[in-house]
């Protein structure tokens, strides 16, 4: 072994940095998995609000084939897709926000919620896929739930469970 002009070893210099090397490796490998897991996590919840908006867009086209469509259907249609994309934007910005979510800043915004107009609205949004699959949704919700929590979170629950 050869010493250098400090003292110190060579070998034991080289034992430090290849440790050291090997430590970095592993955050980076750590880190790789932790953007993997959160760009799956990322596309599975931009995903699911899209299959109630692709619904309204294909009983748009049915409503608008068919000779017995009234204006109002139509319109009660484009309305409740403009509501769809709304949240979908919605959902797709904080979702997008890494680094709050990385930075453990993630804030939930908690406010007084009505399950029961929560689950009929996430329930409507989902009837034209229902529709097409020849599937039933039947829905039971008790009056006047209400909740403390965070409604986008709640919103996302309930697209999990409905697909």
């Amino acid at each position: 072994m050869t010493a250098t002009a400090d003292g110190a070893d060579d070998g034991a210099d080289k034992d430090s940095l290849v440790a050291e090397l090997e430590r970095r490796n592993a955050e980076l490998t750590a880190a790789l998995a932790a953007r993997d897991d959160f760009l799956a996590l990322a596309a599975h919840e931009l995903r699911n609000p899209m299959t109630p908006i692709v619904g309204y867009v294909q009983r748009l086209r049915r409503l608008l084939r068919s000779e017995a469509c009234s204006l109002r259907e139509i319109e009660q249609a484009v309305e409740r897709l403009e509501w769809l994309i709304a949240l979908y934007v919605k959902r797709a910005t904080t979702l997008l926000d890494v680094s709050r979510i990385t930075s453990g800043r993630l804030r939930l915004e908690v406010s007084r919620i009505d399950v029961g107009e929560l689950v009929r609205n996430a329930a409507s949004a989902f009837e034209p896929a229902t529709q097409l699959s020849g599937s039933t949704l039947t829905l039971a919700v008790e009056q006047g739930l209400v909740v403390h929590a965070d409604r986008l979170a709640l919103e996302q629950i309930l697209d999990n469970l409905l697909l």
